[in-house]
């Protein structure tokens, strides 16, 4: 009841804020708008405000002393006026895409018989999400960092785990807490896409086709089902594996456009959802105020920690605006100007602990082995038949469509030459926002085709091409199988822990990926190496510092190490208690630490 109050909240913030700056929206965008301003703005006070005083109570507390003010102040004017209040079907239209999503995220992440179940093709992400959500929501003082590389001052964007974790500290379960965001985020996404296309083509089937397009993605996997199945409707409905597959004899091993990324990256959703609704007001204002352009500029320096990679997107595509717009142009120059101001301090302090560098790197996946025919394999398979439906849909278009397309191939073009982590995979979230002006680029080719009466049928084959690969990735989805990963914090030894230490302790374990003690919220010294490695930091000597620890044999050395990581207590895991669990010398530690806590799960030994 208190979260769903908090939502509430969230949602008049939201409202109070689009009043006050763009009372003149379009009334479609009113819902997505108010989630996306009031999660934003209330979301990034309440962790500002935990931070300073130290606590996610004191945050929330000020959150709601400040909001009941605010609101207080809004109310009373709104009762000097005299409103009449018509039912609105975009409501309706909002609340069923909303019920949809929200039952396609609890089918890959739910909860029961106190254990997670976590679809197959989201286990290796997730045992970073329920960390950061866990960690957050246990209340405790809020050290801005990656709980499983605790004192390595590493940061990530983590913000939209961290509004997860206000919800679940708020009494929601963990796995309500999250979909619950997701499914908001990807419903305020949809609309938010109809309208920004819409603006652009002035087409509303085109519209309703680039949201279309974007859920059931254009490759050419399906080729690949069909060679597998031949023609059998059966296997198809319970198709249960993403395929890859090759063209001129290049593997296309790896999708980046489909349904699966958004289950597994739920902050990605929310960042599209942010840049389409900056995007849209910088286009659909023909005149933007000074007050508008601080705020808008103020929208953007909120949002490093939610997304860099989205944030870099929008500061590229907004640059190309302002070439291509002419009476956009010194609007958006103020907007990044002034943004930048707040962003740099902050890019700077991520910079301090990221060993992350933008390298030269061609050819995106086809890097390894680059020439013409292995990089023109890769878009060719990933597009699919969007590509020619975009083709055409570029020389339809109107000029403003193309100078806005244009500047969103900016995103390809930067992704395809440079690197901006250690694995160029991470890319793919360049190509998933510039993958939006594609896609209204496609349904604008298919409409036109469309409204030429003898080439219609011809339309339609081409929207099932289309959307026939993207299709079968929602079966796969619906048929996946789940891994079940108990929720450690209610074992004895976790419960020990959580009762007899102080918060804020860091622990050397042998555990890894799904760590009991992060599932409960703990800090531990290294967690899976793949994520600190992709984070920003080299996890190495922290791995083989863990090794010494529990397989020392040379006390002196280890007490380094322990008085280095500020490392407060060693708590190993017995076999069969939980997941990828190292070795560990039991003698050695026995003879050389206080053992303080045993049971059948583990042993704890302070330091």
């Amino acid at each position: 009841m208190i979260a769903t109050l908090f939502l509430i909240s969230l949602f008049y913030t939201g409202k109070i804020l689009q009043d006050i700056f763009f009372k003149d929206v379009s009334s479609s965008v009113r819902i997505p708008g108010s989630f996306i301003l009031g999660s934003l703005t209330g979301i990034s006070l309440i962790f500002i405000a935990s931070l300073i005083l130290k606590s996610l109570l004191n945050g929330l507390v000020f959150y709601t002393v400040l909001f009941m003010i605010i609101s207080f102040i809004q109310i009373q004017r709104d009762l000097t006026k005299v409103k009449k209040v018509r039912p609105d079907k975009r409501v309706v239209i909002y609340l069923f895409l909303f019920v949809i999503f929200y039952a396609i995220f609890s089918h890959s992440f739910s909860y029961g018989n106190n254990s997670f179940l976590i679809s197959s093709n989201l286990y290796q992400d997730f045992g970073a999400h329920i960390s950061f959500i866990r960690y957050f929501s246990s209340g405790n003082k809020i050290i801005p960092e990656v709980p499983f590389f605790a004192g390595g001052g590493l940061l990530y964007y983590f913000m939209f785990d961290f509004y997860a974790s206000v919800l679940s500290f708020l009494g929601l379960r963990i796995d309500i807490a999250l979909n619950l965001i997701s499914a908001l985020s990807f419903a305020s996404l949809i609309i938010m896409l109809f309208e920004f296309s819409f603006t652009l083509v002035k087409n509303k089937s085109a519209a309703i086709l680039s949201c279309v397009f974007l859920l059931f993605n254009s490759d050419l996997s399906f080729i690949q089902v069909i060679n597998k199945y031949k023609y059998s409707i059966y296997a198809y409905y319970h198709h249960n594996t993403y395929l890859q597959g090759g063209l001129f004899g290049f593997l296309i091993d790896k999708n980046f456009l489909n349904i699966n990324v958004f289950l597994n990256q739920r902050h990605l959703i929310f960042g599209l959802l942010w840049i389409l609704y900056i995007l849209y007001i910088v286009m659909a204002f023909k005149k933007l105020s000074t007050k508008q352009i601080i705020f808008l500029a103020f929208l953007i320096s909120l949002f490093p920690f939610w997304h860099l990679s989205v944030l870099i997107s929008a500061y590229l595509i907004l640059f190309g605006m302002s070439v291509f717009l002419e009476n956009k142009r010194i609007p958006i120059l103020k907007i990044l100007l002034i943004s930048l101001v707040v962003v740099l301090p902050q890019l700077l302090i991520i910079k301090l602990h990221s060993q992350n560098t933008v390298s030269f790197y061609p050819g995106f996946l086809a890097a390894g082995n680059l020439t013409l025919q292995s990089f023109s394999a890769l878009w060719l398979w990933n597009l699919g038949f969007s590509i020619p439906a975009a083709i055409l849909g570029f020389f339809v278009s109107n000029k403003l469509t193309r100078h806005i397309v244009i500047s969103f191939f900016i995103l390809f073009i930067i992704a395809n030459v440079f690197k901006f982590s250690p694995d160029i995979f991470d890319n793919h979230k360049f190509f998933n926002v510039w993958i939006i002006s594609i896609n209204i680029l496609s349904a604008l080719g298919i409409v036109y085709i469309f409204n030429i009466k003898k080439l219609r049928f011809l339309s339609l084959i081409l929207v099932s091409l289309v959307c026939a690969s993207g299709i079968l990735h929602f079966l796969v989805v619906k048929n996946d199988v789940y891994a079940q990963i108990p929720d450690y914090g209610s074992s004895n030894i976790i419960k020990w822990v959580k009762e007899k230490t102080p918060s804020n302790s860091i622990f050397l374990t042998n555990g890894e990926i799904y760590d009991p003690a992060n599932i409960a919220g703990l800090r531990t010294y290294i967690g899976r190496p793949q994520y600190i490695y992709l984070y920003g930091q080299n996890p190495d000597s922290r791995v083989e510092n863990r090794k010494l620890v529990l397989n020392g044999t040379n006390k002196g050395q280890v007490v380094n190490i322990i008085t280095s990581g500020k490392i407060n207590y060693i708590m190993v895991y017995k076999t069969g208690f939980a997941h990828n669990l190292a070795g560990y010398n039991l003698k050695f530690l026995n003879s050389n630490f206080n053992k303080i806590y045993e049971d059948n799960q583990g042993i704890i030994f302070k330091i």
